[in-house]
C-alpha cells in the first residue's frame, strides 16, 4: 500500500517538472528503427516500462530470428507491444509464440489477425479464439488491400501502417466502422511523414504505397498523457505555478487537448519555449460533458477531476476503456463510489458523475493499471491523505511519478 500525505495546507503546487518522454511516439519509432535495420538514433527515448520492454524484445527478435526452433515472445500486460509485434512477427521469418499476462489473454486481437490473414499472414490462436496467445509463422508478405474493424483499437491500424511502406505492394487499408482514437492514427502518419513516407487518406481508409524510408534521428517530445495528472493536481490546488518541461503546442500528440479541457476546471496554460506553465483562473464550470472516443487515455484523469471538484459530468465515448489494462470504465465507477462519489455507467459507453462530498479513507484499488493510480493520487491534495494498493504500476508509463510528487510536497510512506 502507498499512503500519500499532502503536507501543504495552503494547497500550493509550485515547481518545475521534467515530464517523461512520450511512450507512444517512442514505441512507433522503435518499430520503424527495427524495420530500417537500426538506421537512426532515438533521442530522449521513453524510460516507460512498455518502451523498455519493446526495445528489449526487438533485440531478442533479431537474435532469435537466426535460430530454427519456435521462439516465445512475452509482452506482459503491454497492449501496444503485443499489437505492434503481432504484425512485425508476421513478416519476420520464423515460428513465434506471442503471449502475455493473464489480462492480455482477455484483450481481443481478432480484428488485427483477420486483417493480416487477408494479405497472407499465417497466424493461429494458441488457446481461446480471438485472443492471445498467438502462433505466428513469419514470412514475406507482399501487402495489398485489407479491410479492418476500426472501432476496437487504433493500435491495430497503427500496427499495419508501420510496416506498410516496407511491403512490395504497400497497404490499402479500408475501415469497417468509424475509427476510434483517431489522433493516435494521425500521430503514426505524422511520424511516417517525418521519415519521408507519404500516405493517402480518403473517406474510407488509408493507402500507403511501397516507398523509400529516409532514416534520420528523432527527438521524442514529452508525454501529454503524463501532463494530464499535473493538470488535475493544479485544478485541486489554490496557489499554482508549475512548469512542465518538454511539451510543445504543435506536436504529434492528440492528448494535448487536455490544455483546452482544463480551462473548464480553472487551469490556465501558457506555452513557453521549452514547455508550458500552469496557473489558476478559478473559473470552474458546474457541468461538463465530453466525448472521449478519440482521447481514451485522459478519460480517467478528467473523471476524477470532476469528482474532486464537485462537477456534474457526462463522459461519453468510453467503450475502449473496457479492454485496456483493466476494465477502466467499471474500475472508475467502483472506486469513485467507494470514496463517496455518485458515479454510474450507461450502456458500457458513458460515465455519469453527480456532485457529492467525497472521502478518501478507503483503500483505492488500482487494478494493476498505471492510469488508475495516477488519476486518483491527486485527490490527496483535497483530503491530505490517500491510500492506494499498488504504487509500482506507474512504471508502465511514468516511472518517476512518485519522485516528482515528492518534489512538490507530497510525503509518501
Amino acid at each position: 500500500m502507498t499512503t500519500l500525505h499532502f503536507n501543504k495546507p495552503t494547497k500550493e503546487l509550485i515547481g518545475e517538472i521534467y515530464l517523461p518522454a512520450s511512450k507512444s511516439i517512442t514505441n512507433r519509432a522503435l518499430i520503424l528503427n527495427h524495420l530500417s535495420n537500426n538506421a537512426f538514433s532515438i533521442i530522449n527515448q521513453s524510460k516507460a516500462q512498455d518502451s523498455i520492454l519493446l526495445d528489449s524484445l526487438l533485440k531478442e527478435i533479431i537474435i532469435f530470428s537466426r535460430q530454427q526452433s519456435i521462439r516465445e515472445i512475452h509482452t506482459d500486460n503491454a497492449g501496444t507491444v503485443f499489437r505492434f509485434l503481432t504484425t512485425l512477427l508476421s513478416i519476420t521469418k520464423g515460428d513465434w509464440i506471442l503471449t502475455g499476462s493473464a489480462r492480455m489473454k482477455q484483450r481481443p486481437i481478432k480484428g488485427l489477425v483477420n486483417a493480416l490473414h487477408q494479405i497472407g499472414g499465417s497466424i493461429s490462436y494458441f488457446e481461446k479464439k480471438g485472443f492471445p496467445p498467438l502462433l505466428i509463422n513469419g514470412k514475406t508478405l507482399n501487402g495489398g488491400t485489407i479491410e479492418i474493424e476500426a472501432n476496437t483499437s487504433s493500435q491495430f491500424i497503427t500496427s499495419l501502417l508501420l510496416i506498410s511502406a516496407f511491403l512490395k505492394d504497400g497497404l490499402n487499408i479500408i475501415f469497417k466502422g468509424k475509427p476510434i482514437s483517431k489522433p493516435y492514427i494521425s500521430m503514426t502518419l505524422k511520424i511516417l511523414e517525418y521519415f519521408g513516407i507519404e500516405s493517402e487518406i480518403n473517406g474510407y481508409g488509408i493507402n500507403i504505397n511501397k516507398q523509400v524510408f529516409k532514416p534520420k534521428d528523432i527527438l521524442i517530445e514529452s508525454d501529454w498523457s503524463a501532463a494530464s495528472y499535473w493538470y488535475e493536481m493544479a485544478s485541486f490546488s489554490e496557489n499554482v505555478d508549475i512548469k512542465l518541461i518538454g511539451l510543445t503546442k504543435n506536436g504529434w500528440q492528440g492528448d494535448a487537448i487536455i490544455a483546452e479541457l482544463f480551462n473548464n476546471f480553472g487551469v490556465r496554460t501558457d506555452f513557453l519555449s521549452d514547455g508550458i506553465r500552469l496557473t489558476k483562473t478559478n473559473s470552474i464550470v458546474k457541468e461538463f460533458s465530453f466525448d472521449f472516443t478519440d482521447f481514451p487515455d485522459i478519460a480517467q484523469t478528467v473523471a476524477v477531476s470532476c469528482a474532486g471538484l464537485g462537477i456534474k459530468a457526462e463522459l461519453k465515448g468510453l467503450e475502449s476503456l473496457t479492454v485496456k489494462e483493466c476494465n477502466r470504465l467499471t474500475a472508475l465507477e467502483t472506486e469513485l463510489n467507494k470514496i463517496g462519489c455518485k458515479a454510474f455507467t450507461i450502456n458500457n459507453n458513458t460515465l455519469k458523475i453527480e456532485p457529492s462530498d467525497i472521502k478518501t479513507e478507503p483503500v483505492i484499488h488500482v487494478y494493476d493499471d498505471h492510469r488508475m493510480a495516477m488519476s486518483f493520487a491527486p485527490l490527496a491534495i483535497l483530503h491530505q491523505k490517500l491510500n492506494l494498493d499498488n504504487k509500482d504500476v506507474v512504471k508502465k508509463s511514468y516511472p518517476d511519478f512518485w519522485i516528482d510528487l515528492q518534489g512538490v510536497g507530497f510525503t509518501i510512506d
